[in-house]
């Protein structure tokens, strides 16, 4: 990975702001680069997707409630290069959605039930630049 790249997906916890409901996403300042979500949901990351457009690190607590109706929003998010879904009720119908999204450079989709390892290959083999995580897949 060029040094360029490396800096655009490199990033540290503590750039991170912690966000828990929908009125403190309502509050995140709209140049947001990175967030780490408690309990995310569908609602909740419609809500980012809206308040935080430029985000590029949207991570979770791992009590991921996503499911494959609420990736619909990924599509506005034009920065966002990694994306947290683990334990999430993602299937491989959402796997499109995801893979979509041209600048995301890495996806944690593990210990979601719905995704399988036929699922995974197409995203695999038309984006070999998307890291795809999937422990228990």
């Amino acid at each position: 990975m060029s040094n360029q790249n490396q800096n655009e997906t490199d990033f540290g916890p503590d750039s991170l702001i912690h966000v828990e409901t929908i009125d403190e996403i309502g509050a995140l300042p709209p140049k947001t680069e990175g967030v780490f979500v408690n309990r995310l949901t569908d609602e909740k990351l419609q809500a980012i997707t809206v308040r935080a457009p430029r985000i590029r690190h949207l991570i979770t607590d791992g009590s991921t409630r996503v499911t494959d109706v609420g990736l619909a929003c990924l599509a506005r998010l034009s920065n966002l290069q990694c994306l947290d879904l683990e334990w999430s009720g993602v299937t491989d119908a959402g796997l499109p959605s995801i893979a979509a999204v041209r600048t995301l450079r890495w996806v944690d989709l593990g210990f979601c039930d719905g995704v399988t390892p036929q699922g995974l290959a197409e995203p695999r083999r038309g984006r070999p630049d998307l890291e795809i995580v999937d422990e228990a897949v």
